[in-house]
């Protein structure tokens, strides 16, 4: 089960799971070989949902590891090679974090057709464990050096 953030405003939650490499069979692709499925569950006053698809790298993964434990301050939107998901820090103090989750095609909840802004607004140390999380996840699907084949 992955962290996840609940947000001070009540009814809004956001969690983020690593479960699977897209390709298990090590592919002679870089890209291939590191794209992981991930499992995005959320919860608005709308409603709850679980979403599974293949959306980020490896190397994504880490970079918003890195974003997630202070980087953010000094670029406030990370996104990815799929536009499917983004996150956005609009307001940042010494304790909390407004934080904006937006998803769009396979991620959005079934009664939703167009991007889905998600409004969180958490404790700093929360992101920080959200990081953490993400690190133990990532350590079972680390970056894989493509197969050679003859």
């Amino acid at each position: 089960m992955a962290y996840v953030l609940s947000s001070e405003m009540g009814g809004t939650n956001f969690g983020l799971e690593i479960s699977a490499y897209e390709f298990p069979d090590n592919p002679a692709n870089e890209l291939d070989a590191n794209w992981v499925v991930i499992v995005v569950t959320g919860q608005t006053p709308e409603g709850s949902w679980r979403a599974r698809r293949a959306a980020l790298l490896t190397w994504e993964l880490e970079d918003m590891i890195s974003w997630c434990r202070g980087n953010y301050r000094m670029e406030p939107l990370t996104q990815f090679i799929e536009p499917a998901l983004q996150f956005f820090a609009i307001d940042i103090d010494a304790q909390r974090l407004h934080l904006q989750v937006t998803l769009s095609h396979e991620f959005l909840p079934p009664w939703h057709q167009e991007p889905l802004v998600i409004d969180l607004v958490i404790q700093q140390r929360e992101f920080l464990e959200f990081a953490e999380d993400l690190e133990e996840q990532l350590a079972r699907f680390p970056y894989r050096y493509p197969a050679h084949r003859p």
